[in-house]
């Protein structure tokens, strides 16, 4: 247990440290010459909550400009005015129960408090670019949270970068909904820590009189990327996510917490298997497949750009020391990561929902999101059109939204 306090103590003393150490620099400067940005002190620059220690528990990707969120951790980076990473901790109970928040009432805001103005991005660099504003840490993920939780994921710099319009509604979503309903929502286990963010692969180019006799000589490798509007926000050339699945302990305790974080052996012992299906259409949403007591983890690293529907999650996986490679960053660094842990679709079939899912999984939420009878029926003409019938999902939202209107006229 004491190895399991000093690696949770380390992060947040790294943290305290580099602030102080950075406090004074600026202090000491002449006037003149100081930081023209007033950095405000906020709770939100330190841990402040049990969620918080317990998605440090295996380690930060790096301890850069951190903001603690309800729930979630980002790392700003303020030259590209993007999130360096941003990681959660999930658990079923944070997706089960009643809805505590509207994505209605969510704005895209440029309010990274602990952000210095100078460094932050904007509503208006999006604006006409042709990328989206895409969420790395779902908003749907905070839904049964607050709605200041659900609002917290729409701050730019802590948690939004410049995505591909289709990745980002296709893909991307399919991931997401992958990650929300099959892992956390239809698995059995202690939680899944999801680290989210961009990354800037180099790109090759060769000179324009080509040799290839020595073409390996003269090509040279070059990191480019765009940046939108005044505020420079860099758009990536690839998108990250890295899942880390923490099954229950053999004997519900905290033995193999302990024996991860201080590289002892991990007990033996199987544990019956479980299939729960997250939805009654299990059409939709592959059931979880559960897996011995490994740890499981995969790094996938998506191109940002549109994707053929055609393409599985695992053709996007990447050794993980691939991805540190090429962002600088440390995954899960207190955990043994050679003898614990097993790579997610070793150990299941990382399957997603299809194209054709999702399209029937988006009546509900475009149902959800109707704002009058017409937009409702519009749907339902829709999925008569097609010869399809409606699922419990979309029924279920097709009575809430009928409800709702109701009691609007």
């Amino acid at each position: 247990m004491k190895k399991l306090v000093v690696s949770l103590c380390i992060p947040f003393f790294a943290y305290t440290a580099s602030n102080i150490a950075y406090s004074h620099a600026k202090s000491a400067q002449p006037q003149e010459n100081a930081f023209p940005a007033v950095i405000p002190v906020h709770l939100e620059s330190v841990p402040k909550s049990g969620f918080h220690l317990e998605a440090m528990k295996y380690g930060l990707p790096s301890y850069q400009n951190l903001t603690f969120y309800e729930t979630f951790i980002s790392s700003a980076n303020y030259e590209r005015r993007v999130p360096n990473w941003v990681l959660q901790c999930l658990h079923k109970e944070d997706l089960e129960g009643e809805e505590a928040s509207n994505r209605k009432h969510s704005q895209f805001t440029d309010k990274a408090l602990t952000v210095p103005p100078i460094f932050r991005a904007s509503n208006d660099a999006y604006f006409g670019s042709g990328y989206s504003r895409g969420h790395m840490v779902p908003a749907g993920d905070t839904s049964k949270k607050s709605q200041s939780a659900m609002n917290e994921t729409f701050i730019l710099n802590s948690n939004i970068i410049p995505q591909h319009h289709h990745n980002n509604s296709h893909f991307w979503y399919r991931l997401e909904t992958y990650v929300h309903h099959t892992l956390v929502k239809g698995g059995n286990y202690k939680s899944v820590r999801v680290v989210s963010g961009p990354c800037f692969l180099p790109i090759v180019e060769q000179p324009l009189e080509y040799d290839s006799a020595n073409a390996e000589k003269k090509a040279k490798r070059y990191v480019k990327y765009q940046v939108l509007g005044e505020a420079g926000v860099a758009v990536p050339s690839h998108i990250f996510k890295v899942i880390l699945i923490e099954p229950f302990d053999n004997n519900n305790d905290t033995s193999q917490s302990e024996n991860l974080l201080s590289n002892e052996s991990e007990s033996e012992g199987g544990q019956k298997s479980n299939q729960l299906v997250p939805v009654s259409d299990k059409s939709l949403i592959p059931s979880y497949q559960k897996p011995n007591q490994k740890f499981l983890l995969s790094a996938f690293l998506i191109p940002n750009d549109f994707i053929p529907a055609n393409k599985e999650l695992k053709d996007f996986e990447v050794p993980l020391s691939f991805l540190e490679k090429h962002t600088g960053l440390i995954f899960f660094p207190f955990l043994n990561r050679d003898s614990h842990t097993k790579s997610i679709c070793e150990s299941t079939s990382c399957e997603m929902m299809s194209e054709e899912g999702l399209e029937r999984w988006n009546y509900a939420r475009r149902i959800n999101w109707a704002n009058s009878v017409h937009e409702v029926d519009a749907v339902l003409l829709e999925i008569k059109s097609k010869g399809r019938t409606l699922d419990e999902r979309t029924l279920n939202a097709y009575n809430k939204k009928k409800e709702e209107l109701s009691k609007g006229q």
